[in-house]
């Protein structure tokens, strides 16, 4: 649904863009003047995009042109030393990783979910090699403790631009 949108896409994107221009303060390559105007005026408009893509016939080039319209002259910023397919790929990783944690959560929630009388779940633990065969809700603290792990030690560390 929604996490498909090209409102979602774009603004995994823009998260990307944000996240680099971050990164790219401290090294002076934008100022940090200019990166604050960016991060406080930095809209998606998905109509305008579409309009630009009309004429630009490249959704990338079309979406760093809308998103410098609603910055303004600091929008010249944006997109430095970055590829199409950077944005692209990274802000697509951001979709599937917001996709799987809400695919876990799920799976977390019908494990919380009462069986019936002598009933077994098998929980699969992410990032395990063995299976857990149980009747008890322990497979959700579980699953839920390495959903955990694996999202800040493996997936994405909490220290990454790009939890911001």
């Amino acid at each position: 649904g929604a996490l498909w949108s090209d409102e979602a896409r774009f603004g995994a994107m823009l998260r990307v863009e944000l996240a680099v221009a971050r990164a790219q303060v401290p090294r002076g390559m934008i100022p940090a003047d200019a990166f604050a105007v960016i991060a406080e005026r930095a809209r998606i408009d998905v109509a305008r995009i579409a309009e630009i893509e009309r004429t630009t016939d490249h959704d990338v080039i079309a979406f760093v042109s809308q998103v410098a319209e609603s910055v303004g002259a600091e929008g010249r910023y944006l997109h430095l030393g970055l590829t199409s397919s950077d944005v692209v790929d990274t802000g697509l990783a951001l979709q599937l990783r917001a996709a799987g944690d809400l695919l876990l959560l799920r799976v977390v929630d019908t494990l919380d979910e009462p069986g019936e009388a002598g009933s077994v779940i098998f929980a699969f633990a992410v990032g395990r090699s063995g299976a857990r065969t149980t009747s008890s809700a322990a497979p959700s603290a579980l699953i839920t403790r390495q959903i955990q792990v694996s999202h800040e030690a493996v997936l994405l560390p909490q220290h990454s631009p790009l939890t911001a």
